[in-house]
């Protein structure tokens, strides 16, 4: 975020409120399919192993971390594929923040995420 974060006052620095009390909901797409997200796959982490940065972002900004919206593979799905996943994006932006997940009690409070074993035995 650099200086814009800290002069907007987004959280990052004390007195930073703006996104206080606000949800973080990842929305993105990949190159790589969802098979390329496995410990035997070309990334060799699942896409979990990706998220902390977000979630410690989030974290910081006091807000609260959603469930990430994904489409892997984006450019070799089919129009089928991704006529769907842009409904489910849509619907879900039509009913936010009436979500399922939304309204059950703390299910979505933040939690630490486990650092999968082949980050542990990084040296560095």
């Amino acid at each position: 975020m650099g200086r814009l974060g800290a002069d907007a006052g987004l959280g990052l620095w004390p007195g930073g409120t703006a996104l206080h009390g606000k949800d973080f909901w990842l929305v993105a797409t990949t190159g790589g399919s969802d098979r390329s997200y496995q410990a035997d796959g070309h990334n060799l982490f699942p896409f979990a192993a990706f998220l902390p940065p977000f979630q410690q972002t989030a974290q910081l900004c006091g807000m609260r971390w959603l469930p990430p919206h994904m489409l892997f593979g984006a450019h070799q799905v089919s129009q089928k594929t991704l006529a769907a996943h842009i409904e489910t994006y849509r619907k879900r932006l039509a009913n936010y923040p009436n979500w399922p997940e939304l309204l059950s009690t703390d299910a979505l409070a933040p939690t630490p995420t486990a650092i999968p074993d082949k980050l542990a035995d990084q040296p560095g």
